[in-house]
């Protein structure tokens, strides 16, 4: 099983394919199978890689790091560490909001982003200020920002919890 390796923290990835490279990042709770139908599609044309992140699937879990920026920070990390270069970042859900703070810390990195059904942010005022200071990811801050903003049901609530959706 391939696994990206450094001070203690395990990232499992799958890689597959030639050609441009597509890199896959799921959002929280969800890991490498989230995007197994894109992952199977796209490898006939494209270097895919797909991942999970610290925490969720086969990677190992660590007791700080989940913070956007952190996450971000990984991602990065593992590109460099596999050769992944120049990819476009697919990120659904928190993987979309990791793919925004990655844009923002690592602008050379990522070829194109596309965020899938990403948490609603406001970007900064001005294209100088960095994202960096983004808040840390929290479940349970989340569902009670959207049950203030009344955007979900108590049950969109439970399945968001399940999947970060």
């Amino acid at each position: 099983m391939p696994y990206a390796q450094r001070e203690g923290l395990r990232l499992y990835y799958e890689r597959d394919g030639q050609g441009d490279e597509l890199l896959f990042v799921p959002g929280w709770c969800c890991d490498h199978r989230f995007f197994a139908p894109q992952f199977d599609y796209f490898k006939r044309t494209h270097a895919v890689t797909v991942m999970s992140l610290r925490g969720c699937g086969r990677s190992s879990a660590t007791a700080d790091g989940y913070e956007i920026a952190s996450l971000a920070d990984d991602v990065a990390w593992f590109c460099a560490r596999i050769g992944v270069v120049r990819p476009v970042v697919v990120g659904h859900s928190l993987g979309g909001m990791i793919g925004v703070e990655l844009g923002a810390r690592h602008p050379q990195l990522a070829r194109a982003l596309v965020a899938v059904d990403p948490d609603p942010f406001t970007p900064p005022r001005s294209p100088a200020v960095s994202m960096a200071g983004s808040p840390t990811f929290s479940p349970a801050r989340r569902l009670s920002r959207s049950a203030e903003r009344g955007s979900r049901t108590p049950s969109d609530q439970r399945r968001t919890a399940s999947c970060g959706a």
